[in-house]
């Protein structure tokens, strides 16, 4: 996302990356206008020029499901061995049947990818830090989501990974219902958010009272783990050093976004800015990825207005904090593979640096 602005051929952004000093970049899979074979051949060879490493892909839980063989093949290409689920809607209901169902879901698609040599990651966002509720009738409420209830046969790929025929009016649907469903996020946030003001911002409140505790408690560590982005912990009242602790070895990457917490107002988008202009300690983001072994921070703005000076600024504040090495993550401009966030990995074992910038 950082990257998303900069408006130049993927080969350029990743030239951009690298001269700012990153190691390695993550991709962001869009739904529409995917890189096509062309396009691919083109990143690896760009990749292979600059010498940037390829951290993983951002790929929503139902592309997975339903198109993992032709995500792999896409992405093996770029040496690519994790895919990240960014986030999924039924985690903003916040009823533990729901969120059952979704750990169930993201279950299935680790076993698929694990017997296959892939890792797989969640990376939560800041309605997953929201405390659930639940009850009788609320906790039954089927997903909005229509097509995720859709019979399996109408899908674009099955169970075993074979392409079906006949998918058109289901993907041109997914496509109505997925601006939909932006419009529903945005108000249930703005009334969860109000909502989950709350003076306890232990870990143990995280834990036992959010989303993102009940994904962690209930999901294997053998098939699933996080990536986490500092911003939403911070918006939430939370030390993000303190939640890396708790968690430790199932944290496999950071997003170490900058927020400027003063310009966050409830059910609006917080205030993301560059490295060192908000209230993100580096330093004990830095200090926490080596007490924990995390081998990738990731710079990251998603509401960067000159890509190439926040990660410049955001390579500063990784290198202040004692990170080394270069890295960034990148998604497609108009909705496919855009380069738009830059990641910096840090160094103790060492851990590396990385920019992302959803």
């Amino acid at each position: 996302m950082t990257m998303r602005e900069m408006g130049e051929p993927m080969p350029k952004i990743l030239e951009a990356v690298a001269d700012a000093g990153y190691e390695g970049v993550e991709f962001v899979d869009r739904m529409d206008h995917r890189m096509d074979v062309e396009a691919v051949d083109e990143t690896a060879r760009a990749m292979e020029r600059t010498g940037l490493e390829s951290i993983g892909v951002h790929v929503w839980l139902h592309e997975l499901e339903e198109e993992m063989p032709a995500l792999i093949d896409k992405y093996s290409e770029l040496s690519c061995d994790t895919f990240v689920i960014p986030y999924h809607p039924d985690s903003i209901l916040r009823t533990e049947v729901r969120l059952q169902r979704l750990v169930d879901r993201i279950h299935a698609v680790g076993e698929r990818l694990d017997e296959q040599g892939y890792d797989l990651l969640y990376h939560p966002n800041h309605w997953d830090m929201v405390p659930f509720f639940d009850g009788p009738v609320l906790g039954q409420l089927p997903s909005l989501r229509l097509t995720d209830r859709l019979d399996p046969a109408l899908r674009r790929y099955d169970a075993d990974g074979v392409r079906k025929s006949g998918v058109k009016p289901i993907d041109e649907f997914r496509r109505v219902e997925n601006e939909l469903t932006r419009w529903e996020n945005r108000v249930l946030d703005r009334l969860f958010i109000r909502a989950g003001v709350q003076e306890d911002n232990s870990i143990g409140e995280l834990m036992q009272n959010t989303p993102f505790g009940y994904i962690v408690t209930e999901t294997d560590p053998d098939l699933v783990n996080f990536q986490l982005d500092t911003a939403f912990y911070l918006q939430q009242g939370y030390s993000p050093g303190e939640v890396f602790d708790h968690l430790g070895d199932r944290v496999k990457s950071i997003h170490a976004k900058d927020i400027d917490l003063d310009g966050y107002t409830p059910g609006s988008w917080p205030s993301f800015v560059d490295g060192g202009e908000g209230d993100l300690d580096y330093k004990e983001v830095a200090d926490a990825a080596r007490r924990n072994d995390i081998e990738w921070v990731l710079y990251e703005n998603g509401h960067a207005t000159d890509p190439v000076e926040s990660i410049r600024k955001g390579m500063e504040q990784l290198r202040a904090a004692g990170l080394e090495g270069r890295a960034h993550r990148s998604t497609d401009r108009e909705g496919a593979d855009d380069p738009d966030t830059l990641k910096i990995p840090t160094k103790s074992r060492p851990v590396r640096q990385s920019e992302a910038d959803r």
